[in-house]
């Protein structure tokens, strides 16, 4: 969850937004500005999507893809990106996979995020390949 402790940088690209005003998902403040400032730098090397560009990010419920998607939340905010999540629930985990995909969907619905989500039967592996090479390739 997304917490504020003080009014937002109206600066496009000042990570001064995050770094010193924000917690995201139990992320210090500290820890979300080096986050921001790796993936700053990463588009800074390798190319910014343009201003009003759609990104589809793959989201698992894991702490990294969930944090990937809060990032891309916060800095498609001044860029006007439109940012949608992409979950699939393979079902390998029963239970487990389903408690992922409806954590999924609704941290997207309380973040205003498209949520994409596509079910795939483990069951229907018929080997040859480890299972998880194999859900790669759906």
């Amino acid at each position: 969850m997304t917490t504020r402790s003080a009014q937002r940088s109206s600066v496009p690209g000042s990570r001064r937004c995050c770094a010193e005003t924000r917690s995201v998902s139990g992320v210090p403040p500290k820890e979300l500005s080096a986050l921001l400032g790796a993936v700053e730098e990463y588009f800074t090397r390798y190319g910014w999507p343009k201003n009003g560009s759609k990104i589809l990010a793959a989201l698992s419920g894991g702490p990294d893809s969930v944090t990937v998607m809060h990032v891309l939340s916060e800095l498609a905010r001044d860029r006007q990106w439109s940012i949608a999540a992409a979950h699939v629930n393979y079902g390998l985990r029963g239970k487990e996979s389903d408690q992922d995909e409806t954590f999924c969907r609704d941290m997207c619905r309380r973040m205003g995020i498209r949520f994409h989500c596509s079910r795939r039967s483990a069951a229907r592996h018929r080997g040859g390949v480890n299972v998880q090479a194999w859900a790669r390739e759906l």
